[in-house]
Formats: structure tokens, sequence, C-alpha cells
């Protein structure tokens, strides 16, 4: 062989290693490539369920801020009725004290009326009426919460008391609780509206 035919040879050689070389290499990096590629899916298929997540998350927290928000307006109505409750109570108490007050005074009236010898029914509705007519509490002012059924009821038996007389209290349920008065004549009970002086018949006695 000439030298220059094991020189061409040799080059071919080198050439063809040179491209398998490279063949290899790129196979190689293809694989990597590929792999790479699917571990870059599987982290994107991961970073979106956790957005899911997050997003799951998101809704539940504003459900809970929304619970809350009711929760506290809900509070906030019951602390108002709480209040509005106290103020009844406090209203009722001062009421009471005030119903007791008159009571106290009604009865020290009838004692003294007791040591005197009692007291004397209306002989007639016209009597009654008359009496009525003379007495001054029906022209009193009312003032709602102030001076209203109540006291003219009771100011309308210490009169009737002071005066020798007798006319009793009862309640009624009508316009939410009312005050009224009433005197027996003979067998018959007289219904008494102490802030008009209306006289009418309700009944017999026996």
């Amino acid at each position: 062989m000439s030298k220059t035919l094991i020189s061409l040879i040799a080059i071919t050689v080198i050439l063809v290693s040179g491209v398998a070389f490279l063949m290899r290499g790129y196979f190689i990096s293809q694989t990597i490539i590929g792999e790479q590629g699917e571990a870059i899916a599987e982290q994107g298929v991961t970073i979106a369920e956790q957005e899911a997540a997050v997003a799951k998350q998101g809704v539940t927290i504003a459900e809970q801020e929304t619970a809350i928000a009711k929760q506290g307006a809900t509070i906030a109505e019951q602390g108002t009725a709480i209040e509005n409750l106290e103020l009844c109570v406090q209203s009722l108490e001062s009421e009471s004290t005030k119903l007791k007050a008159r009571v106290g005074a009604l009865e020290a009236e009838w004692k003294k009326l007791e040591a005197l010898g009692g007291y004397r029914e209306f002989s007639s509705v016209q009597v009654l009426r008359q009496w009525l007519w003379d007495n001054p509490i029906s022209g009193n002012q009312y003032i709602p919460g102030v001076y209203d059924c109540d006291d003219f009821a009771m100011d309308l038996t210490l009169a009737a008391i002071r005066s020798g007389r007798w006319i009793g209290l009862f309640a009624t349920d009508s316009g939410g609780g009312h005050l009224k008065n009433f005197a027996v004549i003979t067998n018959s009970v007289y219904v008494i509206e102490p802030q008009t002086d209306e006289v009418s018949f309700w009944g017999y006695v026996d």
C-alpha cells in the first residue's frame, strides 16, 4: 500500500469515529432533553394542582369571612335587643316603684277612713255622676309614661276615700293594658273611665 492510501484510510476511520461520537452525543442529549421535558410537565401539573388548592382555600376563607360578618351582625343585633330589654326593665322597675308608692298612699288613706267609721256607698248613679263632675281628676293633663291611666285611676280612688266614699280599681287588657275604676251601687256594678268621668253599667253583684 502506498502512504497516500494508508492516510486516506486513517482519515476515513477518524471521520467515521467522530461522526459516531457526535451521533451518540446527540441521542444522549435528546434522551436527557426528553426526560427534562417530562419532569417539567410533571412540575406544571403539580403547580396547577397547587394553584387549584390555593383557589379553593381562597373560596373557603371568603365564605368564613362572610360567616364571621353575619355572626358579627347577629351579635350587634342581640346587643341592641339586650340594651332595649334593659331599658324596658328599668322603665318597669320605675313604674313599679311609683305604683307601690301610690298603693301605700291609698292604704294609708283607707286606714284613716276606717278609723273614722268606714265609707259610704253612692246612693245612685246620678249621685256618682255628680261627684265625678265636682271632682277635678279627669281634668288633669295626660302625659304618656308620666301621668297616664293608672295615675288617673289611683288618684280618683284616693279622692273618693278622702271624701268618705269608695271607688275600686281594676285592670283591663284593652289597648295593651288599662286601669279603670268601678263603684257598687246597691246591687249593680258601674265602670268608671277616670279620664273622662264616663259611667257605664257592667253587671249585677248577685
